[in-house]
């Protein structure tokens, strides 16, 4: 199952779990590039990836 834009928890890449959540509010359009994400299970920070096809994947911050 893909995340999708709308989601207000997104499955983490890192522990597979399903608690990964943005840290601001999502507006009416859902997530959007680089909004932060942390997983409350491991602890991982993650940036949003939106894809037109309404998935999203997210990546780690290379600038830290």
């Amino acid at each position: 199952m893909a995340n999708n834009v709308h989601d207000n928890v997104f499955i983490c890449p890192k522990c597979t779990n399903k608690t990964l959540v943005p840290i601001d509010e999502l507006d009416m359009i859902g997530i959007g590039y680089g909004d932060l994400c942390i997983c409350e299970e491991c602890g991982a920070e993650l940036k949003a990836r939106p894809n037109y096809d309404y998935t999203v994947n997210f990546f780690e911050d290379e600038e830290e």
